[in-house]
């Protein structure tokens, strides 16, 4: 690896770790980067010769290209506040801390042709109400009424007007937490949902939970499964801060990343809250929902009243919104969000923003400024293309793969656990010859269909047959979707 090519990638992540270092902090760290990759420069068989490719040439196990793209892992770090017994003004002793806001949010590549995310199940796949289906996990908090793994405003644990979700004395999702001994509960510090629970209460009212309360005084933090999101998406909708002039972005109303916003019919100066609790997300349509039974609706509304840090979040708005691809003159690409009713952005998604990954183009080809960009917008004083994306979902098999590395080299999209969702909705048959089960959603095969098995290494797979291709300039160029763990909602940051 350049290591001059290091630095620069370092120097430029937007954290107050790196700017409080000297120089040969940033440059130590960047031997230590390419110490980790210790695979050494040419890929190998297991026999240890030489891979080659069509025309019988080595070939590279890592490029500049994979290194700059995995350093950005190295990001969101901060240091420990100081302790008494350390001499001056910082702490260079204790582990350092994860500040999620620093985070990057974008797709890393791996050095195998795919992508960190790459096997893991899509979000909006997980089941409804996930928070009770079988695998959740929920840790122990205490007293404390503020999660750990994400973000809620510090009032939340000290305002008595927070309104929290309380667990009614008859849900199954207390007693499973409560873990009850003669009337007294025993905490554990982490549960795992073992079966699907039924739901009690508000818990049939939400999309999903943040932390949730146990009798008067004890919290609980629900876990997530891990999931990936997909940078292009169609349907887009804009979401917004409390006030209309604050910078907005667009969401996929199929995710619960926003809260909703209620107004009155052709009243959209301000708009009320219908929230079962303080600081929860929900899907669009729950909004919607909402905002119906109060007999008012979602709009592109002025302002949210109220307590700032109880509105701390985004709102789902009545107005479209665009994701757009924008691609540099080497092929990498950013995500650029366009809503029909305003030009202030959230930056990471903005025209002008910077936040360039890497794609896997079709035959590497793909728009250039130096033709004029086809059918796309020419930006960046010449240097990029801004383009419209459209999403296509293809099934990619008929029948069952016939080996597991094949389905693993295939199927790149993870699926949910089809043991989370109610017993009727997937019915499986196994294939002892392959050691593949396969799952089939409503009884029919087809892009929802879900393969599962164990590879030789005792790693338990479960994959979607489905593949997700961004098409742009018309369908002249297209590149398959790129996963990322981090949401790009600004509030929805996490150190999970």
């Amino acid at each position: 690896m350049n290591i001059h090519s290091c630095m620069l990638v370092i120097l430029r992540f937007p954290s107050a770790l790196f700017s409080s270092f000297p120089l040969h902090f940033c440059s130590g760290l960047c031997l230590i980067l390419q110490q980790l990759f210790s695979m050494g420069v040419k890929k190998l068989h297991m026999d240890g010769s030489l891979k080659l490719d069509a025309q019988g040439s080595s070939q590279l196990a890592y490029t500049n290209d994979d290194i700059m793209s995995l350093s950005r892992a190295w990001t969101g770090f901060d240091l420990q506040p100081v302790r008494s017994n350390i001499e001056g003004g910082t702490n260079r002793l204790d582990p350092m801390r994860i500040e999620a806001q620093w985070r990057d949010r974008f797709p890393k590549t791996d050095t195998s042709g795919g992508y960190i995310g790459d096997h893991f199940p899509l979000c909006v796949d997980l089941p409804e109400k996930a928070f009770l289906k079988k695998g959740a996990v929920y840790r122990f908090l205490g007293s404390s009424p503020l999660p750990e793994l994400s973000s809620d405003p510090a009032l939340f644990a000290t305002d008595d007007s927070i309104q929290r979700m309380v667990l009614a004395s008859s849900s199954q999702l207390l007693q499973k937490l409560c873990n009850s001994n003669n009337g007294i509960c025993n905490f554990e510090n982490s549960v795992t949902i073992d079966s699907p629970l039924i739901c009690t209460g508000n818990e049939c009212n939400v999309d999903s939970v943040r932390v949730v309360q146990v009798g008067e005084s004890a919290f609980y933090e629900y876990v997530r499964v891990p999931c990936v999101n997909q940078v292009f998406y169609q349907g887009g909708v804009k979401i917004s801060p409390r006030y209309r002039w604050d910078p907005v972005m667009c969401a996929n109303p199929k995710l619960p990343d926003a809260a909703e916003a209620c107004c009155q019919q052709l009243n959209s100066f301000s708009a009320e809250r219908n929230n079962v609790f303080d600081g929860e997300r929900m899907l669009l349509s729950t909004a919607q929902n909402r905002c119906s039974a109060a007999d008012r609706e979602i709009c592109d509304f002025n302002r949210v009243p109220g307590d700032r840090h109880k509105n701390s979040l985004y709102f789902w708005t009545s107005d479209d919104c665009h994701v757009k691809v924008k691609v540099n003159l080497e092929g990498m690409v950013t995500v650029v969000h366009h809503p029909s009713d305003s030009t202030n952005l959230v930056p990471h998604v903005d025209e002008t923003n910077e936040n360039y990954f890497k794609v896997y183009w079709k035959n590497n080809n793909f728009p250039k400024a130096s033709d004029n960009c086809g059918i796309c917008e020419v930006v960046n004083y010449g240097g990029s293309c801004l383009c419209n994306t459209v999403v296509a979902e293809r099934q990619v098999y008929n029948t069952p793969p016939s080996s597991k590395r094949e389905a693993l080299e295939k199927l790149v999209i993870g699926g949910p656990d089809p043991e989370s969702f109610a017993s009727n909705t997937y019915t499986s048959t196994s294939n002892t010859a392959t050691g593949i089960t396969t799952y089939l959603k409503n009884g029919i095969f087809d892009v929802n269909t879900i393969f599962e098995f164990t590879d030789d290494k005792g790693r338990k797979f479960h994959v979607k047959n489905s593949m997700e291709i961004v098409v742009v300039n018309g369908g002249e160029h297209r590149f398959r979707n790129a996963p990322h763990f981090m949401n790009l909602v600004p509030t929805e940051a996490t150190k999970r």
